[in-house]
């Protein structure tokens, strides 16, 4: 199956990676599905590209994620597959980090891997 006739759902499209893949995607002929709760960073992303679909969602939410997912099928047709880059990168001590933030980023690195 060629890119251009995929659903491609990726998670942390508002910067590096994620933004990338989704670039990379759509320029390839992909109907993507750009996830991140960085709405600028959605924006920059689909910035002259037509085949971005731009969803500012938290990928924690599982209730939202489950929304999100029946939109973007609804609106794109059937996701054809996941691209999931929604990360938090901290490259200092944990014992450094306040409890909610190190629980932020265990929430979005391996709960919103899960949920995508």
């Amino acid at each position: 199956m060629s890119a251009a006739t995929q659903v491609v759902y990726v998670t942390g499209a508002g910067s590096g990676i994620g933004r990338l893949a989704a670039q990379r995607l759509a320029d390839a002929g992909a109907r993507v599905a750009a996830i991140d709760v960085n709405e600028a960073g959605l924006a920059a992303t689909a910035k002259g590209r037509d085949g971005i679909h731009a969803f500012a969602l938290d990928v924690t939410d599982t209730r939202a994620v489950e929304e999100n997912v029946r939109s973007v099928e609804a609106s794109l047709g059937p996701i054809d597959r996941a691209f999931v880059a929604a990360g938090i990168l901290r490259t200092v001590r944990l014992v450094d980090h306040p409890t909610d933030e190190i629980l932020r980023i265990m929430d979005v690195n391996y709960c919103g891997l899960v949920n995508a």
